[in-house]
């Protein structure tokens, strides 16, 4: 589970050893209050690191959103580093308790 400080934007980035193609992504956020989870981050995009710079990976930016478990695909790319990128949120702390990165679905199992 991450939680950022209470401003936005703020972001928390993943890194791998080496270059890792993805071409889908799982985002689940929110809080529990009572017997429910509220309040997942409402505009957010995904970065790729590339010459010297963050650049936002196509098709995942998003505004609006109200999904506690947001699941999206992009063209694959092959990258050693990706950020989320949370500009707005309910509650200004942004509460991520998963972020997954997948291959594309026709990549060779390994």
């Amino acid at each position: 589970r991450w939680l950022s400080d209470a401003s936005v934007p703020s972001w928390v980035d993943v890194r791998w050893t080496f270059p890792r193609t993805i071409g889908a992504a799982r985002i689940v956020s929110g809080f529990r209050s009572g017997n429910r989870i509220v309040a997942p981050i409402a505009d957010f995009t995904l970065q790729a690191w590339a010459e010297n710079g963050w650049r936002d990976i196509p098709g995942t930016q998003v505004t609006g959103n109200t999904l506690i478990d947001w699941r999206g695909t992009f063209t694959p790319l092959t990258v050693d580093r990706v950020r989320l990128l949370v500009t707005h949120t309910q509650v200004n702390i942004a509460r991520i308790h998963e972020l997954e990165l997948y291959a594309p679905e026709d990549a060779d199992a390994r």
